[in-house]
């Protein structure tokens, strides 16, 4: 589905799925980690 003004958002977070080699999960708080152990995207959940 298509949404406007999405796309860079969509390319940046594919990016950092297909770049995540170990996940953290701390809390409600998700850490996406590259080869490198440097985090390329964290996701907070609601509390």
């Amino acid at each position: 589905m298509y949404c406007a003004n999405t796309m860079e958002l969509e390319t940046a977070f594919l990016k950092a799925l297909s770049d995540c080699k170990e996940v953290s999960v701390t809390g409600n708080t998700l850490q996406l980690k590259n080869e490198e152990g440097q985090t390329i995207a964290t996701f907070k959940g609601f509390d």
